[in-house]
């Protein structure tokens, strides 16, 4: 025990020893591994080992980090809470900073306080990395709630979405997508609002027919809204991103949160309700709507 502690330590003193460049590198190969195996459905242990296969150089502490996709204070915050199960927590006097996606701070993002669930934010949802939506989707284990309007990034940004939609359906995920109904009211003022004339009744058009193949599948519920939406949502189990949506402004520069669900009031908990809210006023999509176009 004692020699595996010594080598743990001698191997994270390298790993701080190691070049920018090299970083930067690993960090380059292990995302290139993690969001390829994702996609073949590949599960943890196979990504893990592939990384520690093509990167000899990292030990299994950082491949493990690396295989989920986390920042270092993420991973230590998910040690942090395997402790707290196991009763060895650092007790509630102990506030770890909150974990934040590492382009965050990149991009002009900020971390913020830990008790309302608020993982971290960005100025605009065009600063968001591509990745970041990927790996959210692709941790999905039990839900997925999406309320938007149109959305249609997500089909341009990952062409295998409802592969993996669907993939996560068979695995027993429940998944709810309400789209905005293009004849609806609400739509129509939301392009006037945002200057963008018809525009987002044809986006809506476009985002019912990426999911067209989906419609009728089992675990999967495609549905049409007509509200006034104040923000979009898109929610994986405890975790969720909210565009919010700002008068004048189109979704896409407008500013976006990371949230994630915590004991007693919070963030997530006002976001998820809201979707509850939103999806027992919506009515299921058709195939001959979605083909209408």
């Amino acid at each position: 025990m004692a020699s595996d502690t010594i080598v743990s330590c001698k191997e994270a003193a390298t790993a701080t020893q190691r070049s920018a460049t090299r970083r930067r590198e690993i960090e380059r190969t292990s995302r290139a591994i993690r969001i390829n195996g994702e996609r073949h459905g590949r599960n943890i242990d196979e990504i893990l080992d592939e990384i520690l296969d093509a990167l000899p150089d990292v030990f299994g502490l950082e491949a493990w980090r690396l295989a989920y996709g986390w920042t270092r204070k993420e991973a230590c915050a998910r040690l942090d809470e395997l402790y707290e199960l196991d009763g060895l927590g650092f007790g509630a006097d102990y506030s770890y900073p909150a974990p934040t996606p590492p382009a965050a701070l990149a991009h002009g993002g900020h971390a913020g306080p830990d008790t309302a669930g608020l993982v971290g934010t960005y100025p605009r949802r065009a600063d968001v990395p591509a990745d970041l939506w990927w790996q959210l989707f692709a941790r999905a284990g039990a839900r997925v709630d999406i309320l938007v309007y149109a959305a249609i990034f997500l089909h341009e940004q990952h062409p295998d979405f409802n592969h993996l939609l669907a993939t996560k359906a068979q695995s027993g995920c429940k998944i709810r997508i309400a789209l905005g109904d293009p004849d609806s009211p609400q739509v129509r003022e939301r392009g006037a609002e945002e200057r963008f004339g018809h525009g987002i009744e044809t986006r809506c058009r476009v985002a019912l027919l990426h999911y067209r193949p989906l419609i009728g599948l089992p675990g999967i519920e495609i549905h049409l809204h007509r509200t006034t939406l104040y923000n979009s949502l898109y929610r994986v189990d405890d975790e969720m991103i909210v565009n919010t949506h700002v008068y004048g402004h189109n979704a896409y520069s407008a500013p976006v949160l990371h949230v994630r669900r915590m004991p007693g009031p919070c963030l997530f908990d006002t976001y998820a309700d809201s979707f509850d809210a939103v999806w027992g006023t919506s009515t299921p999509a058709t195939i001959d709507q979605a083909e209408a176009g």
